[in-house]
């Protein structure tokens, strides 16, 4: 979501940003990063990372999204492991 700045918005539920291909607008939260990479089969999944510029408030963010990722794992269907 980095390099989308400009075409997107922040907060502790995750991020909403403006599709270069359409121009809606998406919403993707922690689970819903972690459910994608799942329902694509992934070998790899990464937890929802927030790059910013501002490294006092990044940790915390990030802790919680990592721990929010955690728990849509467990509740996936079982293709990821």
């Amino acid at each position: 979501m980095f390099s989308l700045e400009g075409f997107r918005r922040v907060d502790e539920d995750g991020v909403e940003f403006q599709s270069h291909v359409d121009g809606g607008r998406r919403k993707l939260t922690p689970e819903t990063a972690i459910d994608i990479q799942a329902k694509l089969g992934s070998d790899i999944a990464m937890a929802f990372d927030h790059v910013i510029p501002a490294a006092r408030t990044r940790p915390r963010r990030e802790m919680l999204s990592i721990e929010r990722c955690g728990g849509s794992r467990a509740a996936s269907s079982g293709t990821m492991r």
